[in-house]
C-alpha cells in the first residue's frame, strides 16, 4: 500500500523544526509508549498532541498540531547516513507493509507528513500489539507496540481539544 506522505501547503521546514524540538521535551518514561492527555504548547505558541515510544534513540513520535499538521518522526542512530529524501518501509503491527516518503531534518531522524485521513489510517495499524520495523536504505529499526490502543484513543481525545 502506498500513501502519499507529503502534504501540499505545509512547509516541511516548519514541521521538521517543530519535530526536532519535541525530541528534547519528552518526559522520561523509558522506552515504553505514552500519550499526552491534554494539548501542550511549544515556544512558538503552537499547540500539539503526541503519542510516542521511547525517550532516547531509537524513538518514534506520532504528532498532531493545531495548524492541521500530522506527522511521524523516527529518531534512530541507524538512520544517521540515509539519503535526505526517499522512501521508508514500515512493517506495521497489523502485518501490512507500507511505503512512505520521508525527509531527513537532522542526521538520524526521518520525518513523514500526512493528511489527517492518511494519518488516521496509518495510526490504525498500531492499535493491535505486535512487532514492527522501519527500514530506510537498507537500515532497519525494530519496535514493539504494546497496549497502544488506549494511548491512541487518548491521542485522538487530545487532538479533539485542539479544534
Amino acid at each position: 500500500m502506498r500513501i502519499s506522505a507529503f502534504v501540499a501547503g505545509f512547509k516541511a521546514t516548519s514541521i521538521a523544526s517543530f519535530a526536532l524540538a519535541l525530541l528534547g521535551v519528552l518526559p522520561a518514561h523509558g522506552q515504553g509508549w505514552d500519550s499526552m492527555a491534554d494539548p501542550q504548547q511549544n515556544s512558538l505558541g503552537q499547540s500539539y498532541c503526541m503519542l510516542w515510544q521511547g525517550d532516547s534513540r531509537p524513538m518514534m513520535q506520532f504528532t498532531i498540531r493545531d495548524d492541521g499538521a500530522h506527522f511521524v518522526v523516527v529518531a534512530a542512530n541507524e538512520f544517521s547516513a540515509v539519503p535526505q529524501n526517499g522512501e521508508a518501509t514500515f512493517r506495521v503491527p497489523s502485518g501490512e507493509i507500507i511505503i512512505l516518503k520521508y525527509a531527513v531534518p537532522q542526521s538520524g531522524v526521518i520525518l513523514t507528513s500526512f493528511t489527517q485521513s492518511a494519518f488516521a489510517q496509518f495510526l490504525h495499524h498500531f492499535e493491535r500489539p505486535g512487532e514492527f520495523y522501519i527500514s530506510v536504505d537498507g537500515k532497519r529499526v525494530d519496535f514493539t507496540a504494546t497496549e497502544t490502543a488506549p494511548m491512541i484513543a487518548t491521542l485522538w481525545q487530545c487532538a479533539a481539544a485542539l479544534e
